[in-house]
């Protein structure tokens, strides 16, 4: 974890540093991810409705943290910890992380979620294409395990024996069961997490809304293609400058919401790839599954 410090400053902190609160800070709960197994909902609506927590994303600076009241113990949720996915390392990555996260708090409780495998995969996919992708599928994952994520390190349960072998306390839970048993899922996370949920708090797991058919995967990744042709010629040339942005109507705004409505069939792998990633995650994703905490 790094700090960003303003160019030229040498001092150890800033000028008008924050007023520190001295008192003792209890050991944080982490949320690990993985990637898009619920993470929107859980930062946006679910945690900071747990009674007596602050919750913190990864990216927000640490030094919020020494300004905090001590009242309230603190949840830091970072999917990044699970790994770089366009890194090259992401099985790497993963175990240094939880080495470093072993380092520093010691024995904080851990959260992490899983995903079968397809799906995640998937999942994944279309976040690059959010995030101005235009390779094909294939780029990310494939049979021959040339891509970018290879099938081992796609593997759930070395995951989830390492984290169990180095923290005492591991909530584990999966995005499918997040999604069909909402309410097992708050009573299980509350339970572990020894405090209560607000009585006002209501749901907005379809906060996160995707593409989900070829027309609107396609779309997506062609008018990537040509916004990416159009910032050769000039950087605020592209369907992403600041005016799209403001107006909405960035490739993704149109094909993620102004497309949902046309006819397509669903998006999802040949039949090839998801027959190869039902066999060879069959097992895995069987025992990783059983692992889940309630």
């Amino acid at each position: 974890m790094s700090t960003n410090h303003s160019s030229g400053s040498t001092d150890k902190f800033p000028k008008f540093a924050p007023k520190i609160n001295h008192k003792k800070m209890s050991n944080p709960i982490i949320h690990i991810g993985l990637h898009k197994t619920g993470t929107t909902y859980l930062q946006s609506s679910l945690f900071p409705n747990l009674k007596n927590y602050n919750v913190y994303r990864g990216y927000e600076s640490h030094r919020q943290l020494l300004k905090l009241g001590r009242e309230k113990k603190i949840i830091i949720s970072d999917e990044g910890i699970s790994g770089d996915l366009w890194g090259m390392n992401y099985l790497n990555d993963f175990k240094e992380n939880i080495y470093f996260l072993k380092k520093t708090y010691n024995n904080p409780k851990i959260i992490f979620g899983i995903r079968n495998h397809s799906s995640f995969i998937l999942s994944v996919y279309k976040q690059y294409l959010y995030e101005k992708g235009t390779n094909d599928l294939d780029f990310l994952y494939n049979i021959n395990n040339t891509g970018i994520i290879k099938s081992e390190e796609l593997l759930l349960l070395p995951k989830i024996t390492l984290l169990r072998e180095s923290f005492e306390k591991v909530f584990i839970y999966s995005q499918e069961s997040l999604i069909s048993n909402e309410n097992d899922f708050i009573s299980a996370l509350t339970n572990f997490l020894d405090t209560d949920i607000n009585s006002n708090y209501q749901s907005q797991k379809d906060s996160n809304v995707g593409v989900n058919t070829i027309l609107q995967v396609k779309t997506l990744q062609r008018m990537n293609r040509f916004s990416k042709s159009l910032e050769k010629l000039h950087p605020s040339l592209g369907w992403y400058n600041k005016v799209c942005r403001k107006l909405k109507i960035t490739p993704r705004d149109i094909c993620q919401k102004r497309l949902r409505n046309f006819k397509s069939e669903k998006f999802d792998l040949d039949n090839k790839t998801k027959h190869f990633m039902d066999d060879f995650f069959k097992d895995d994703w069987l025992n990783a599954s059983k692992n889940v905490s309630y």
